[in-house]
């Protein structure tokens, strides 16, 4: 409950509030632009002394140009992360289709005949709870932010509407694969075998 206060009375005032709890989470990146003006910035974190929280922010290196094309060139399907999930699934012997479009979320593995759903979430892109996903944009923050927490919540939405249905479903994180795939692989084996 105070958290959840704390919280409202950052995105209130962000500047003239002073919160009594060291490991505060992150502010959105709107304050860390204006809190900016008033501290230093150190590294990747705002740091607030006053406050004693930082913030991750993140600065563009890019021009508006390079940073177009980046953009423009991520794809929303056959991601990395993706394609090495279907071959893990594949090496363990499960039939899948990739992307129905008839269920809620359009999955990136969808086994039907055992019920079973699996997507392959990128930690930014999805807000995970790690390092990456905690990250927002400085350059257009408040569209970005907007943006990426609809992402979240559309990604709730679609999971409760496939449980609703009936179908099992796993996420599979894009970090979770790249720093423990043996891990990953059995979870991937124990959730596809029951």
């Amino acid at each position: 409950m105070a958290l959840v206060i704390f919280r409202l009375m950052l995105l209130r005032d962000p500047i003239d509030f002073v919160p009594s709890m060291p490991n505060s989470s992150p502010l959105y990146p709107g304050q860390a632009h204006e809190l900016a003006r008033t501290c230093h910035c150190r590294r990747s974190f705002l740091h607030l002394p006053s406050c004693q929280i930082s913030i991750p922010c993140v600065t563009d290196v890019l021009t508006r140009e390079q940073r177009r094309r980046c953009m423009a060139s991520i794809r929303g399907r056959d991601t990395g992360p993706e394609v090495v999930v279907r071959k893990l699934v594949h090496a363990l012997g499960y039939p899948f289709r990739t992307h129905a479009s008839d269920l809620p979320g359009k999955p990136d593995l969808v086994l039907r005949s055992r019920h079973k759903a699996v997507f392959v979430n990128g930690c930014f892109w999805h807000r995970h709870s790690c390092k990456v996903g905690r990250l927002f944009p400085e350059t257009r923050a408040a569209f970005w932010r907007r943006k990426l927490l609809q992402n979240k919540a559309r990604d709730t939405r679609n999971l409760r509407a496939l449980r609703r249905l009936g179908w099992a479903v796993l996420v599979i994180w894009e970090c979770e694969l790249a720093k423990s795939p043996d891990r990953t692989v059995t979870r991937l084996a124990a959730f596809l075998s029951t």
